[in-house]
């Protein structure tokens, strides 16, 4: 009776073994297998595309703060505009002050705003739009924990056309390759749940839902990788890991739930797997967003870990060289990191900040620059 039960299993499992597959279940599970055949084919060349880059300060002239948080996820956000305060404090168009500071905890201390210029007539639309939100009507002053009705319009609208205007030759992938890193996955989870669906439904939704979300998560990741963390990656990876054991066991039900033999079934679930950890790759960056993203990443690196020993001489070549980082180290979500770099170095404030502090700090400072920036979303949101 076992080496009955044994055979059965070998066969195609349980008690449909002797019922014949339909047609339609072999074509499926072929084309499941031939969509992950086809992403693991064409992403091989992309594995030569990884970028590598060593840390080094050098901040980019023709890039601002807003556009290396688009080029580093591919999406125009709040922080990515917000960075822009600093870099408008920078350049004389704005002073900073804590005019409304309580004397309270200085890492939660309201900034203002004060307008000083206007911004050139051959400012990107964006950083335009923006400095009327902040600004609308010509206002002097702006309360950041007091936004202006109108900001929370005027900033969608700054950051669609900062997505906009990385078209053309500024575009960030080869046409149709990042849409096709999207399909074909997902494309091969379709035919596979087809395929399985003959063991039960809910059994191969429990197989295929998983992998479509890892998918879409390694979709997500590849865009952001080389700009995560160390924890940060741990996190993406261990969630890729649970989404892939999820469709495993529903997959293993369902292989020994249907009458398909198991040399088709396991090795369809096992292409369609990996196309969806592979998949990215199929997004082929154009030269302009490797060459730039290359750039980011070297000054990622040393925002992450400066190093602390060279600090000293790089203020005495650059003494606002703390300042001039800081909106591309907010963008990466390096500004504690930066700033706890430079604590004890940087003992005076910048000459477009008047503060309350008793002592400047440049931990206190992006703190309140965080509180600001983040009260502002936040009492949007609520509007």
């Amino acid at each position: 009776m076992k080496e009955m039960v044994c055979f059965a299993l070998a066969a195609g499992v349980g008690r449909d073994a002797v019922e014949n597959t339909p047609a339609a279940v072999w074509v499926f599970l072929a084309l499941a297998a031939l969509s992950g055949l086809v992403v693991l084919a064409r992403a091989l060349g992309g594995l030569r595309g990884t970028l590598r880059a060593g840390a080094a300060f050098a901040v980019p002239q023709d890039l601002s703060s807003a556009q290396a948080g688009f080029l580093m996820d591919g999406e125009a956000d709040d922080r990515d505009l917000l960075s822009l305060i600093l870099v408008f404090a920078r350049r004389g168009l704005v002073t900073v002050s804590s005019d409304e500071w309580d004397g309270s905890d200085p890492e939660q201390t309201p900034l203002v705003l004060t307008r000083r210029r206007d911004l050139p007539a051959d400012a990107p639309v964006w950083e335009r739009t923006l400095f009327e939100a902040l600004f609308p009507d010509g206002a002097a002053l702006c309360h950041l924990t007091r936004p202006d009705d109108g900001f929370a319009a005027r900033l969608e609208q700054a950051k669609e056309q900062l997505a906009e205007s990385f078209s053309g030759e500024r575009r960030l992938y080869q046409p149709q390759t990042l849409v096709h890193s999207l399909l074909v996955p997902f494309a091969g989870c379709l035919a596979l749940f087809l395929g399985l669906s003959r063991a039960g439904v809910g059994w191969a939704l429990a197989a295929c839902v998983p992998l479509v979300m890892l998918a879409f998560l390694m979709h997500t990741a590849f865009r952001r990788w080389h700009f995560l963390r160390t924890g940060a990656r741990v996190l993406w990876a261990g969630a890729g890991a649970v989404l892939g054991i999820l469709a495993g066991v529903g997959g293993a039900v369902c292989a020994l739930g249907c009458s398909t033999p198991l040399w088709l079934t396991v090795p369809s679930f096992l292409l369609v797997l990996a196309g969806c950890l592979l998949a990215p790759l199929l997004a082929r960056p154009t030269d302009y967003h490797r060459v730039a993203c290359t750039r980011l990443l070297g000054l990622f690196r040393y925002l992450e870990n400066p190093p602390r020993d060279q600090l000293t001489d790089l203020l005495e070549e650059n003494p606002d060289c703390f300042y001039t980082a800081l909106p591309y180290a907010y963008v990466f979500g390096l500004a504690d990191v930066w700033a706890e770099a430079f604590a004890g170095l940087c003992r005076h404030a910048p000459v477009w900040y008047t503060g309350g502090y008793q002592d400047f700090s440049t931990q206190a400072f992006v703190a309140s620059f965080r509180f600001s920036v983040e009260t502002a979303l936040t009492k949007n949101d609520e509007q």
